[in-house]
């Protein structure tokens, strides 16, 4: 069966579409409403989404007659049932639809979220000076309904409501800086970060704290991991031991070993998640226990479930996602939603120093509403690691005026 998906301005014209390409033969299987996504519901009106099918043969070329009217009676039955058949956003059926023309869309949309903003905030903001910080944000990847929050918080401190209705500007004596000093704070109170409950006297009483990374690939779990051992083993001279299920990855196990001989602390490789459990019982008298996983893909639902099974076998006290800021932030979201499957409780976001758009970070953490940890920049061990600065983060995200 050939399944197609359509979508335009009404129902008729996607029907007109369906019958062009599939020809009158066509089955409707599900017609919606399709409301854009974020802020742009509020200025576009919904679109309408049919998906058709054509069952065992290939679409035959069709097309109507030039000067021939524009909907055939059938064809206004159709689009009655059609409408009549609109389901909400989620529906199933639609979701199990072909997820090209989705990917074509959201390119659409893209190309038109510039001048959208750009219209809409001049409609909104009298001052240039609010357009120009929300530019700022959007040019540093945050999206656009968490930059215009930001910025209509700003214009709420900086004008009253009566100026507003009236269309006054913001006050005169309201310096560019004092705009971006006020964007920057509100971004800070988005921006949680937590102190590591692995540094000196927080893990005291000679309990063994267990730290786990889990993340997809290619983010530098690894490396990161063995940053936090080296500052813990060798600046706070604590008892330190490393357990790797990562067994997937060429090499990885090696370079593990590799840090671990550099630092002088034992060293275990897992295969199952009874290893595991063997292996934190072993190192129950020390003070802490890193804990490396297999990168995996946020699609491969099988390979997290396995990787879920081992985490749970090590019952740590921390476990840290590992996001790298060089990713598309739709990509960094979309590993944040199907790496929920496993539970945890911070974040890390590594490769500061490969990117020049941070808007990732605040994205993901309006979003996740877990607290980061640490930020990296580089590969060094054990330098290139901090614990996360809300104020540092800010200032990243908010970019530089140009």
């Amino acid at each position: 069966m050939q399944i197609k998906r359509y979508v335009a301005w009404n129902v008729q014209d996607a029907l007109k579409r369906v019958k062009a390409e599939l020809g009158p033969d066509a089955v409707i299987l599900n017609a919606r409403k399709l409301p854009w996504p974020g802020f742009l519901k509020h200025f576009i009106r919904e679109r309408a989404e049919v998906v058709a099918a054509l069952d065992g043969r290939p679409a035959p070329a069709f097309a109507r007659q030039p000067g021939a009217p524009g909907i055939s009676p059938g064809e206004r039955e159709m689009a009655a049932a059609a409408t009549t058949a609109m389901k909400p956003t989620g529906d199933p059926v639609a979701r199990d639809a072909p997820a090209d023309p989705v990917a074509r869309e959201l390119k659409e949309i893209k190309a038109a979220i510039a001048q959208l903003a750009v219209n809409n905030t001049k409609a909104a903001w009298s001052d240039p000076r609010y357009d120009e910080i929300y530019r700022r944000l959007l040019d540093q990847g945050v999206d656009g309904d968490i930059a215009l929050s930001l910025v209509n918080a700003a214009r709420d401190e900086f004008e009253s409501p009566q100026s507003r209705r009236a269309g006054g500007r913001a006050r005169a004596h309201v310096h560019p800086k004092m705009l971006e000093r006020s964007v920057a704070l509100a971004i800070r109170k988005m921006l949680p970060v937590a102190g590591p409950d692995s540094e000196p006297d927080s893990a005291g009483g000679g309990s063994c704290r267990r730290v786990a990374v889990i993340g997809p690939t290619g983010v530098g779990k690894t490396t990161t991991l063995a940053k936090l051992a080296a500052r813990c083993a060798l600046v706070d001279h604590r008892k330190v031991a490393f357990v790797t299920a990562d067994t997937y990855r060429v090499a990885a196990v090696e370079q593990l070993r590799t840090y671990a001989e550099i630092l002088g602390v034992p060293f275990d490789v897992v295969h199952t998640p009874s290893e595991m459990r063997t292996a934190m019982e072993r190192y129950r008298d020390f003070d802490l226990v890193f804990i490396d996983t297999s990168g995996r893909s946020p699609k491969d639902r099988v390979r997290l479930s396995e990787l879920r099974a081992f985490v749970d076998a090590a019952r740590p006290d921390e476990t840290h996602i590992v996001l790298s800021v060089a990713t598309k932030s739709v990509d960094l979201l979309d590993a944040l939603r199907n790496f929920e499957l496993i539970s945890f409780d911070r974040i890390i976001f590594t490769k500061l120093d490969e990117t020049s758009c941070y808007g990732g970070i605040l994205n993901v953490a309006a979003r996740a509403q877990k607290p980061i940890s640490y930020v990296t920049a580089g590969q060094d061990v054990p330098d290139d690691i901090e614990a996360a600065d809300a104020e540092k983060l800010a200032s990243l995200i908010i970019g530089d005026a140009s």
